[in-house]
Parts: structure tokens; sequence; C-alpha cells
């Protein structure tokens, strides 16, 4: 808005995804694997997720060692997509497992899971850079460590290369240029 105070900005925030050309976006940010290939899409930066929870909450229901561990547990899932509501993929270096999670409390917003976690309420996926405060802080603790969650890459995705405006363009390249410490993998998180 300062660099280019011509260009209206209208923001939309949704924690689902959607059509981007039938909705008549012409940029969108998304977290996650690319949905569409016809559309083209511009890495911003790499997002790493953690398995976190609450000491009061691994106290009383004891931590679990494997990803199947997490089938006794309460599970807070940010629900995101139907066709995979609950299931978190997990990794340890060539090791993959699948595990269809459950507990008592879900919801489609990020901030709402997280107080859940903070309060006590079960174990959690979060991107790094949310949860590190409260990783600092102590009132939140790794689980499995060893076990990553697929990380939740970011993305610009736009329209055809053909078809990008000006205004697109430009706001592309602000956001990748901004965002380019995010992109060096081998750059350690250092958020706690």
């Amino acid at each position: 808005a300062e660099k280019y105070p011509q260009v209206e900005v209208q923001l939309t925030l949704s924690d689902r995804p959607f059509n981007l050309v039938e909705h008549g976006y012409d940029v969108v940010i998304r977290f996650g694997e690319l949905p569409d290939v016809r559309l083209s899409a511009r890495l911003l930066a790499h997002n790493h997720r953690v398995l976190c929870a609450a000491p009061a909450y691994l106290q009383a229901a004891g931590e679990p060692l494997a990803p199947r561990d997490l089938l006794q547990h309460r599970c807070l899932v940010l629900r995101e997509s139907d066709d995979i509501f609950g299931t978190w993929h997990l990794y340890n270096g060539a090791q993959h497992q699948s595990v269809k999670v459950g507990g008592p409390l879900s919801s489609n917003d990020g901030d709402c899971v997280l107080k859940w976690a903070l309060s006590g309420h079960g174990i959690l996926i979060r991107s790094e850079w949310d949860v590190a405060p409260h990783l600092r802080s102590g009132r939140l603790r790794l689980v499995m460590p060893d076990w990553q969650p697929a990380p939740a890459p970011i993305y610009a995705i736009y329209p055809t290369r053909s078809q990008l405006s000006a205004k697109v363009r430009a706001f592309v390249d602000f956001l990748h240029a901004d965002l380019a410490p995010h992109r060096d993998e081998s750059a350690p998180f250092s958020g706690w």
C-alpha cells in the first residue's frame, strides 16, 4: 500500500480452499500443496510444522512415542478439507506413517485450535513460527520431535503467466523478495 498507493487491495481471509478464477481473485496465498496444476504458483516460503501440546496435557495423558500412540490421545484437528479430515501424515527420515486421529474438539480456525492446546485440551499440529513463542515460554512442548508433520509450503497462486497483470506481478515479486529468508532450507528455524 505504501509502495503502490494507487493499487486497490481487497483482502479476503478463509480457511477453505476455493477456485481462484471462479471467484474472480487476482492472487491467492495458499498454505500446503497446490490444488490445481492449471494455475501458476510461486513458492514464497517453506512452512515446517510440529506436533505440540501443553505440559499439563502431557502430564495427565502421557507422551506419545510413535505415531500409532496418537490413537490413544485427544488430538486437536484443524478442519481444512473434509476428504482428509483428521488424517495426520508424519515423517521420520524416509519413514512415513498416516494416522487417523480423533478427539472431541476440531475447528476450521487455527487460532481457536491453538488456544485449546494452550488450555491443555490435546495435541495439535501447527507451523513452527506460530507456536515458537509458546515453545520458548514453556506453555507448549514438542511432541515426538523425531516425527515431523508434512510441511505446508506457502505459495502465491495466480492465473497463467500469460494473463498476469502488472499489479499482480508486482505484488507477487514483493512477497517473494520479502519472504526470501524463509525459503532457505539449510537455515534452521531459530524461533525458539
